[in-house]
Parts: structure tokens; sequence; C-alpha cells
């Protein structure tokens, strides 16, 4: 599958997953377009968060927490599987700024929120991507 229907597929996914009421198509972009399109991102999962005092200083009005599957390579079994990466999106001043969650500090952010646990990896093929 050449790269530009892969993006076109996620985009279109997000989209439909959007128009169910969820995260706003803007957002999903965003996100995204934070990865390579080798990766075959896509968006798995949205939740709206909870706005915490964090997000508040920094201008946020409203923050999903993004759970995006993805292609990655397992250095030790030298293969690619298929992983989930959560994403903190907020919506601040007109834009969505996009944070990855990376370590524990991240994690708890995340759990005050609301936010689903992030299951990190899906399955061992990269044909498994939702």
């Amino acid at each position: 599958m050449d790269r530009l229907r892969v993006l076109s597929w996620s985009l279109s996914l997000s989209f439909a997953l959007a128009s169910c009421g969820s995260l706003p198509p803007e957002a999903a972009e965003a996100v995204l377009r934070t990865f390579p399109l080798d990766e075959q991102a896509s968006v798995f999962a949205s939740t709206r968060g909870e706005l915490l005092e964090e997000d508040r200083d920094v201008g946020a009005e409203e923050v999903w927490c993004v759970q995006v599957s993805h292609l990655c390579y397992d250095c030790a079994r030298q293969k690619l599987k298929t992983c989930i990466s959560g994403r903190v999106v907020r919506w601040i001043q007109g834009t969505w700024v996009v944070q990855p969650v990376m370590d524990s500090v991240d994690v708890e952010a995340w759990r005050r929120r609301g936010c689903p646990e992030i299951d990190t990896v899906v399955a061992d093929s990269p044909n498994m991507i939702p």
C-alpha cells in the first residue's frame, strides 16, 4: 500500500471516528501528523479528558486522550509489530497541541484526566493495525 493511500485511509478512519461525536477531525489530523507515514498511524481510541490545573495554566480550553495504533520496531526480535501510543491533545489559543505520553509523570496526568489505560502492544504482526 503506498504512503498516500495509507495516509488517506488513516485520515478517513479518523474523520469517521470524529463524526460520531468524539475527537474533532482537526485534532485527529494534528495527532497523525506527528507520526512518520511509514508507521501507518491511525486513531485507535479517543476520550475527552478532564482539564487539569496544568492544562488550564497553559491556556487549554479542551483536552483529549488519544491512543494511536502504529507500526513500531522490536529491536530484540528484529521485526515490526503493531503498537499503541498515547497522545494528549489540547486546544490552546485556536490550535491543537499534541504531547506524547512519555514517562511516569505523563502517565499519572493521563490517569488524572480520566483517560483509559494504554495497552502499548496490540499484536506481534504489523498486519494487525485496527
